[in-house]
């Protein structure tokens, strides 16, 4: 009979994270199941038998998903050069905005924009 690893955990919990549309790499895994067995003073916890219950645990220890979206910034078409950037309704909801919440625009490698919540502003 096969030894039990903690590799075979990582892969138990990554493939968790694969069914329910979140990636995470090796390191992140380990590390988050890592700091979850830390908080209850062990060295490496046992995974529940229950994937929802490790899913929920996975999610609160992960840090945060980086989202990426290609969108496209509309011409206003009143001549002036502006552009209106129409955010989808998924990714709002996501980020918790709202509309006319005030966005900082920084631009990164050129032709990409990161867009951030000004800190207390809502609309």
């Amino acid at each position: 009979m096969k030894n039990h690893t903690p590799l075979d955990d990582v892969n138990r919990m990554q493939r968790c994270l694969h069914e329910a549309k979140r990636d995470a790499d090796r390191d992140e895994v380990f590390q988050a199941w890592s700091d979850y067995s830390e908080t209850l003073c062990a060295g490496w916890m046992s995974l529940p038998e229950s994937d929802e219950l490790l899913l929920k645990i996975l999610l609160e220890y992960l840090p945060p998903e980086k989202l990426k979206w290609q969108i496209t910034i509309l011409d206003a078409g009143d001549g002036s050069g502006d552009g209106i950037l129409q955010l989808p309704e998924e990714l709002m909801d996501r980020l918790g905005w709202k509309i006319n919440d005030q966005l900082n625009v920084f631009t990164e490698e050129g032709s990409s924009l990161i867009l951030k919540r000004h800190p207390g502003a809502r609309g």
